[in-house]
This record gives C-alpha cells, sequence and structure tokens, in this order.
C-alpha cells in the first residue's frame, strides 16, 4: 500500500457520505479502495489503476493520483471524477392483489399491475369490485435501486401496513390507524434489484397506501415506474414432479395440467418439487388440491427441513372441486425442494404448486 488522503475539502465534490474516510491506493493491485475511520471497513473504490504511488484532495472537492511511469523519473497525475447518474431501469410497475377482506385469505378478487403505490383512495376502493371498506392488498415485485446509497423507505398507510426489501421486514404497523409515516433503511446497489412485498389492510373510512424511498442522492419521492419490476408467478404441476408412493393420475376432472398427484399410502409418500429462485425473496406458495369429507393434512419440508408439520387440507366437497392451501415464507436465491409427504391419513390429490 502506498499514499493516501483524507476526504475533507471545503467544497465537496463528492456526496456527502464520503466526507471523512480515507482514500488509500495500492501500487501493486493497482486499486484505489475507501476506508471509514468509523468502521474500520474498507470497500473498492476503483481497478485497473497502474502503478498508483499517492493521493490528493484539493480544497474544491476533487481527488487526484499520482502514477509512476513505465520508465524512470516518468509519471502522471489524474483527476478523478465522480459520476452520481442515477440508474434508470425498464420497469413497469408491480403486481397488485386485492382482496374483499382485512386478513388477505383466499383468491384475490382483482391482480392488476400498479405503475406504482401512491393511493390515497378517501372514502372509496381501489376499483369497482373491491368494497369500500374492510379490504386489503399485497403487492409484490421487485425495485432496482439507482445509486449505491443507503436507502431508506418510507410508508403512509391508513390503517395497516407492513413493507419487505430484500427479504427483511423494514416497516411492521399492522395496526388500526390514521394516515401516518412509518421508515426502514436499507443499504442498495446501483442497478441492482431486490425483492419486496407490501401488505395493507383498510378497516373502515379513509384508505391510503403510499410507498416512497429517499437516499443522499435521492429526495423523498414515490418509487418510480421504471425503478419497479412485477413479480412473475410460476406454477409447477404436481404430476410432473418427483412422487415417491403416490401416482400421476386424472381420472377426476379439474386439473390443470395433465394429471395430478394421488397419494396411495397412509404415510410416507411424497410429492417433491424442484424450484428455482433468482432473488432472496418472500413468496406465497399455492398448493392446489381436491379432498372428498375429511381433513387430509400433510408434512411441508423446504429443502430436508419442516417448515409445518401439519400443514391443513380441508375437505373441497367432491374429488373434482379443487381449492387452494397457503402459506408464506421468504426463499433464498438459488434451488430449492419443496415437499408435501403424507403423515397418517394419506394425502388429497395435489394438481400443483404455484409460487408467487
Amino acid at each position: 500500500t502506498t499514499g493516501g488522503a483524507f476526504y475533507n475539502p471545503t467544497t465537496n465534490q463528492f456526496p456527502a457520505s464520503y466526507t471523512g474516510q480515507y482514500f488509500f491506493c495500492d501500487y501493486d493491485g493497482g486499486w484505489i479502495h475507501l476506508l471509514n475511520p468509523a468502521t474500520q471497513t474498507a470497500t473498492v473504490f476503483a481497478t485497473g489503476i497502474t502503478r498508483p504511488v499517492n493521493l490528493k484532495v484539493d480544497a474544491q472537492g476533487d481527488l487526484f493520483y499520482l502514477a509512476r511511469g513505465a520508465s524512470n523519473n516518468t509519471g502522471s497525475v489524474t483527476e478523478i471524477k465522480f459520476s452520481n447518474a442515477p440508474i434508470i431501469g425498464t420497469g413497469t410497475g408491480v403486481q397488485g392483489s386485492y382482496f374483499n377482506n382485512e386478513t388477505l385469505t383466499g383468491t384475490p378478487t382483482l391482480v392488476r399491475t400498479d405503475p406504482t403505490i401512491d393511493f390515497s383512495f378517501g372514502a372509496g376502493s381501489p376499483a369497482p369490485s373491491i368494497h369500500n371498506d374492510g379490504f386489503s392488498a399485497r403487492w409484490l415485485g421487485t425495485v432496482q435501486a439507482q445509486f449505491t446509497e443507503t436507502y431508506t423507505f418510507h410508508t403512509i398507510s391508513d390503517d395497516g401496513v407492513r413493507l419487505w426489501v430484500n427479504g427483511q421486514l423494514l416497516v411492521d404497523n399492522w395496526t388500526i390507524h390514521s394516515p401516518v409515516e412509518n421508515t426502514g433503511s436499507i443499504a442498495l446497489v446501483a442497478g441492482k434489484k431486490y425483492s419486496f412485498r407490501m401488505e395493507y389492510f383498510d378497516n373502515t373510512g379513509g384508505a391510503t397506501a403510499e410507498l416512497m424511498w429517499s437516499s443522499p442522492s435521492t429526495p423523498e419521492q414515490p418509487i418510480p415506474k421504471s425503478q419497479l419490476y412485477p413479480h412473475q408467478s410460476i406454477t409447477y404441476q404436481a404430476e410432473s414432479a418427483t412422487l415417491h408412493g403416490a401416482l400421476a393420475k386424472h381420472a377426476n376432472a379439474g386439473y390443470t395440467g395433465t394429471g395430478y398427484a394421488d397419494y396411495q399410502n397412509a404415510s410416507g409418500d411424497y410429492v417433491e418439487w424442484s424450484v428455482n429462485e433468482d432473488v432472496t425473496t418472500p413468496e406465497e406458495l399455492d398448493f392446489r388440491y381436491a379432498n372428498g369429507a375429511s381433513n387430509r393434512p400433510l408434512q411441508l419440508m423446504v429443502d430436508g427441513k419442516v417448515v409445518t408439520a401439519k400443514l391443513a387440507f380441508g375437505p373441497t366437497g367432491s374429488w373434482a372441486k379443487w381449492g387452494t392451501v397457503s402459506i408464506f415464507l421468504t426463499l433464498s436465491a438459488g434451488p430449492h425442494k419443496i415437499r408435501l409427504t403424507a403423515i397418517g391419513s394419506s394425502g388429497p390429490n395435489i394438481d400443483s404448486l404455484t409460487v408467487r
């Protein structure tokens, strides 16, 4: 490691977050790193620099480095300019699912793509098919950061709201209240997409649901459509999954693929799906099934670990009438095995798994 300099200029050319930090370079490595004295952590600032030997910050906030030349008594001084242009995405908005209850349960009455989450419904509702009071909504998608900075996410809600970004719960105010702002912060990298989920319910009276962000380079504002991408649901058919004991059949009507999985034994049979996640994200797992007249619970395992020992699959009225059982959990980026195992009362007929 060769020379270095603290960033304490009279005028800042770099974001204010750089003030007080220490730039240092390495001759052999050809890089410049940035040290935060408060946390004693260093991060990469620049690479691909040939033989840097020293750094200087002038009073105007410009950063320069001195590099040794290929021969003796030669060298050069180069100014590093900070480019803080935002990354403009190509997003189209997020998936909004709306329910005519306050608990986000059952099949959504309305599913649509919302360009932003910036709603003041007043005494009304999101759409004619949704009640004016006693409704809920869930928005799923990914958000793309414009800068490498710590972002603060702001919700304004009347009534309850919860917000997850990259699997982290940032806001949790699931109560009945008048319009109130809640915030939570997380460090993001420019251009990278992060999963998010926002849930909301309205009790009675006015209804407001707004999601905004801010950062050192971003004034508080609604997250623009260009940075929001809708969540893509994927359906996995049971008859195409790994079946142990269970058989692929197609005798009963109403299935969605080429058949369904029929459990044969009281215990031990299972259906196992292989799924893959692009990013770490909270997911809704929907199991479509048919059952006769009694509850037939199954054990749910993810990657060999029991998530629910007895997931209830209640009667649907007939083996040709199909219902849905849903469960929420966070899946990390990468491949996963999701298994439903019979635990004593055989199982329902399983049509599919949809990951939302």
